[in-house]
C-alpha cells in the first residue's frame, strides 16, 4: 500500500502517504547452514540415480562456487570451458560478473554431464523433454525434487536448498579468506552485503584466537 500511495504521490493523486511512519517488522534472517557430511550425503543419493543428476550438478556447484540456486540451473554450457576449468557467470540478482576456478572433481562431473546433455544449451536440464524441448528446473520443481533427495538421504528438515550459498561463503569466512577475495566470488559490491553471512562460529573464533596467540609467541 505504501508503494501505491507514493506512486499516487508521484502523478499528484494524493497529497501524502498516510503509511509513510508505520514501522515494518523486519523478517528474521535465516541462518541454517549445511555441514559437509550433509553435501555429500545428499551428492551421493542425487548421483546414484540418473533422473536426479541433474539436480545433484546443481547443488555441486552452488555449494563449490557459493552461487545462488537460481543460477545453476539456468547455467548454460557457454558459460564454462571444461579445457581450462573456468566458469564465467553473470548472476542474474545483481548482474554482478564472476569468473571462478572449476575444482578437479566437479570438472569431471561436468565433462560426463557434456558428454550426456551437449546437444543442448542447459548444464543440468529436466531429464524428461517436455514438448519435445529440454528445459531447466523451475524453481518450484527444483525444490520438490532436492526434498525427496534430501528424504532418501535422512538429512533434517531443516534445510534448504537456497542455504548451500550461505553455507559455501560462511566456510570461506571460517577459513579466513580476506574479505575481498570472498566478494570476488559471491560478486558482491558492497562489504556491507556480506555481513548477513559473517557467523559467530567456533571455527571462527579459534582461527582469530590463534592468530592473536601467534603475536606473543
Amino acid at each position: 500500500m505504501s508503494k501505491v500511495y507514493n506512486y499516487g504521490m508521484d502523478m499528484e493523486q494524493v497529497a501524502q502517504n498516510p503509511w509513510a511512519n508505520i514501522k515494518r517488522k523486519k523478517p528474521e534472517q535465516r541462518k541454517v547452514i549445511w555441514t559437509k557430511d550433509n553435501v555429500v550425503s545428499f551428492l551421493d543419493v542425487a548421483y546414484s540415480t540418473f533422473d536426479y543428476r541433474s539436480v545433484g550438478l546443481i547443488i555441486q556447484m552452488a555449494y563449490e562456487w557459493c552461487q545462488r540456486i537460481g543460477d545453476m540451473r539456468t547455467l548454460v554450457w557457454d558459460n564454462i570451458d571444461l579445457d581450462n576449468a573456468k566458469l564465467y557467470l553473470k548472476q542474474s540478482k545483481r548482474r554482478a560478473e564472476v569468473f571462478l576456478p572449476i575444482s578437479l572433481e566437479l570438472n569431471q562431473m561436468l565433462k560426463e554431464q557434456y558428454d550426456t546433455w551437449k546437444f543442448q544449451q542447459y548444464v543440468a536440464p529436466i531429464p524428461k523433454p517436455i514438448g519435445g524441448e529440454y528445459l531447466p528446473y523451475s524453481m518450484m520443481q527444483l525444490s520438490k525434487v532436492g526434498r525427496s533427495v534430501m528424504n532418501k538421504a535422512n538429512l533434517p528438515d531443516k534445510l534448504r536448498l537456497m542455504d548451500l550459498r550461505r553455507t559455501g561463503v560462511v566456510e570461506m569466512i571460517d577459513a579466513g579468506v580476506p574479505l575481498p577475495q570472498v566478494m570476488s566470488v559471491t560478486g558482491h559490491a558492497n562489504p556491507a552485503s556480506v555481513k548477513p553471512y559473517m557467523k559467530n562460529t567456533f571455527t571462527s573464533a579459534n582461527n582469530a584466537l590463534q592468530t592473536r596467540s601467534k603475536l606473543y609467541e
